[in-house]
């Protein structure tokens, strides 16, 4: 399974082994089926091995029970919560024996609830353009919001800004609480953030209906579904892509 392969750093040595050789009894797209489904199933079965997740991470279980979760740099409940955050992808199920982890805490439900708040949020923010206020400098924190901050140039929304982004889920909670605190502040002209999407929205037809419009010249309709197709597919490039277009096409209107 080449995804196994791609994974070096997030399992040690010995267990990443033991992860190429299990059996892997099931496999698909992120869209079909949602993790958070995939986490129940494993519960309901008493599944002991791992959920590769793309190349984004990997959680083990053990009779159905979490033992641990690999996201980047994130481990254990922060990593599941970043897992959960995200949607699409592959994923393959496998069945083995994993390495003891010894990690705790983690609380599925809860971790599901906090990945779903947080796209909310991120839905929300994404289409904001923010800056340091003047009156008020940056006052360094010591983590990774230190560099965004600094991006934050009153021009570009955050989605333009951290589309690069590894690790969402400790970022977007940074920026809500600078945001809160007052030390980021909205400039320029604001972009109204879109509705989440409707139930059952498809993530295609959103992109191929801003398109339509984009045609016509109705930018700010194209941006609003275009928005809430990001919100369904948060790293997906073409996406990204046409909103940065969009959003200097506005600018310059």
């Amino acid at each position: 399974m080449p995804d196994c392969m791609e994974l070096p750093t997030l399992l040690a040595a010995r267990d990443e082994g033991r992860l190429s050789a299990g059996i892997e009894i099931l496999a698909g797209d992120l869209f079909d089926l949602s993790l958070a489904s995939l986490l129940h199933l494993a519960q309901y079965e008493a599944l002991t091995g791992w959920l590769v997740v793309g190349v984004r991470g990997v959680i083990t279980w053990r009779k159905g029970q979490i033992t641990g979760a690999r996201a980047g740099a994130l481990r254990g409940f922060a990593a599941l919560k970043e897992l959960l955050f995200h949607r699409g992808g592959r994923f393959s199920l496998r069945r083995g024996e994993p390495e003891p982890t010894g990690e705790t805490n983690l609380n599925t439900t809860h971790a599901i609830m906090e990945a779903y708040r947080l796209r909310d949020e991120w839905a929300r923010i994404a289409p904001l353009v923010l800056a340091i206020p003047r009156d008020r400098p940056w006052q360094p924190t010591g983590e990774a919001i230190d560099a965004i901050a600094a991006k934050l140039d009153g021009h570009r929304t955050l989605a333009e800004v951290l589309r690069a982004q590894v690790d969402w889920t400790p970022v977007v909670d940074a920026l809500l609480h600078a945001i809160g605190q007052g030390r980021l502040e909205r400039v320029g002209h604001v972009r109204q953030a879109a509705p989440s999407p409707a139930a059952g929205a498809d993530f295609y037809e959103l992109v191929e209906q801003a398109r339509g419009l984009i045609r016509e010249g109705s930018l700010e309709p194209a941006q609003a579904l275009l928005l809430q197709a990001q919100a369904l597919r948060p790293d997906d490039r073409v996406v990204q892509q046409n909103l940065r277009a969009l959003a200097q096409r506005l600018r310059q209107s």
